[in-house]
């Protein structure tokens, strides 16, 4: 694999996806909500260079704005 950027539906989701690569021996960090702008920097920086090879991107959904896609049949009901 030469890089890959995942998009994910939770924080968690872009964690637990993370570690599942790392777990393969796979380099990979999962951008998210709430990391700060030093370590987004940093994590960014890897990507470009090749060093870090997998990046999981995500954001908090409001639970609200969940429920509105479900509803309107924009998001998947099944699990992850």
């Amino acid at each position: 694999m030469d890089k890959g950027i995942g998009f994910c539906v939770t924080i968690q989701h872009g964690r637990c996806m993370a570690q599942m690569f790392k777990e393969r021996g796979i380099t990979a960090a999962a951008l998210v909500s709430g990391v700060d702008e030093d370590k987004r920097a940093a994590m960014l920086s890897e990507f470009r260079t090749g060093r870090l090879k997998f990046l999981n991107l995500a954001v908090q959904v409001p639970e609200r704005l969940q429920t509105f896609a479900s509803e309107a049949g924009l998001a998947d009901q099944g699990p992850v």
